[in-house]
C-alpha cells in the first residue's frame, strides 16, 4: 500500500485573498507510519459529452470525454471504469484516472479521452451527471462544472 508524505520544502503563495499551500510528497518506505491517508482508486477526472452524438431516451450509453482534474502536463493518462448509479430522476457518472507519479507537473489542461459508457438500460427521462461536479465533488467548485453538474437533459 502507498502513502504519502510530506518532505522538506513548502511554499505559500499568497495575494488577492487566497492562499496556496504546495509541499512535494514522497511515497513512505516499509517500516513508516504513514502521516496522511492512503491513495484512493485514482485521480479525480471531469467528463463531458462527445459532441457528435444524439442521444434519446432510448439509449442504452453514450461516449464521454474525460480529463483529468489536476495539473498533469497535458496529459489525462488512463481512464478508469466510471462508478454509475443510476437513480429515478438521474444517471450519475464519476470518472477517475490512474493516478500519476508525483512530481511537477505545468497546468496547459490536460487532454479529453473518449469513453464508451454503457448504463444497460435505456436513459429514459434522467439527467446525466458529472459526479466530480456534484456537491462535495473534487470538481464542484472549478470551471468544469459551471454551470452544474448535468451533461445531458432529455
Amino acid at each position: 500500500m502507498r502513502f504519502a508524505r510530506p518532505i522538506a520544502g513548502s511554499l505559500v503563495l499568497t495575494g488577492m485573498g487566497l492562499s496556496v499551500m504546495l509541499s512535494a510528497c514522497a511515497d513512505s518506505g516499509p517500516g513508516d507510519a504513514p502521516s496522511q491517508v492512503p491513495a484512493v482508486d485514482g485521480a479525480p477526472a471531469v467528463w463531458q459529452l462527445q459532441p457528435d452524438q444524439r442521444l434519446t431516451a432510448a439509449s442504452t450509453g453514450f461516449t464521454a470525454l474525460v480529463s483529468r482534474l489536476a495539473c498533469n502536463s497535458g496529459v489525462t493518462g488512463d481512464v478508469v471504469e466510471p462508478d454509475i448509479e443510476i437513480g429515478e430522476a438521474e444517471i450519475v457518472v464519476t470518472f477517475r484516472v490512474e493516478p500519476d507519479d508525483p512530481g511537477a507537473a505545468d497546468c496547459q489542461g490536460n487532454d479529453w479521452v473518449p469513453y464508451e459508457v454503457s448504463v444497460n438500460e435505456p436513459i429514459g427521462d434522467r439527467a446525466l451527471i458529472d459526479g466530480q461536479c456534484r456537491p462535495g465533488g473534487a470538481a464542484e467548485q472549478t470551471v468544469f462544472c459551471d454551470p452544474g453538474p448535468s451533461r445531458w437533459t432529455p
